[in-house]
């Protein structure tokens, strides 16, 4: 009798122990599937996030240019507008960016957030030309969109290129300045033998590959 009690209690031990493992298992394999439903969530919230911002960019660019080029239609140039800083501080007293995305409005600080995490916006003259829109210095405006991320930059381009008042576009790295002239930039645009201006697929797609943010640069005509 004694030996069976002893039988039996190890045998049950056996079982417990095997029990305890089978458990342990389970619950390596339950936390990496919910490890991997949590990535696939955040990943989705990101996607989420990306196209709307996505959306809002190009609903709000066409707004941009239609109200910067409307604030100087009547003024004979756009010289005064001769610096980022204050080309962005006069065209936000003209209300050419929603209250929403403008910091100290009219003010030497001012700024303007784009439409992605740390991106930004500016406006000044342009001190170069590009025929045949734009013939002129200091006759338009030269529209910067800082930190855009790769995967934007092909789709607001094509954005900014359907727009009638756009005289050429450009693509550099996040880290380019601003000022009134394309130097550091990429030109991706061509114009066609019927004056339209369309995307150089292949030079635009170089130049919006690889890791890292870039900035875009509109060349605007006013008139």
């Amino acid at each position: 009798m004694t030996t069976n009690k002893f039988t039996t209690a190890a045998s049950g031990i056996s079982r417990l122990e095997g029990q305890k493992g089978l458990s342990l298992m389970e619950m390596g394999i339950a936390a990496t599937v919910l490890a991997a439903l949590i990535l696939g969530a955040m990943m989705g919230i990101q996607k989420l996030n990306f196209d709307r911002q996505m959306t809002e960019a190009r609903k709000q660019i066409p707004v941009t240019i239609s109200a910067a080029v409307d604030a100087f239609s009547t003024q004979q140039n756009t010289s005064s507008l001769n610096t980022a800083k204050t080309g962005t501080r006069v065209m936000s007293s003209f209300n050419v960016w929603p209250d929403n995305r403008v910091k100290d409005k009219g003010l030497e600080s001012v700024m303007v957030t784009g439409p992605f995490p740390g991106s930004h916006e500016y406006l000044m003259t342009n001190t170069t030309s590009a025929i045949p829109r734009l013939r002129q210095i200091n006759q338009g405006f030269a529209y910067w969109i800082t930190n855009i991320p790769d995967d934007a930059c092909m789709p607001l381009l094509q954005t900014l290129i359907t727009n009638r008042s756009v005289a050429s576009i450009h693509v550099g790295p996040a880290a380019l300045k601003p000022t009134g002239t394309t130097t550091g930039t990429t030109n991706v645009g061509t114009y066609a033998t019927n004056g339209s201006l369309t995307l150089n697929t292949t030079t635009a797609s170089t130049a919006c590959s690889g890791r890292g943010n870039r900035t875009l640069l509109a060349l605007i005509a006013r008139t």
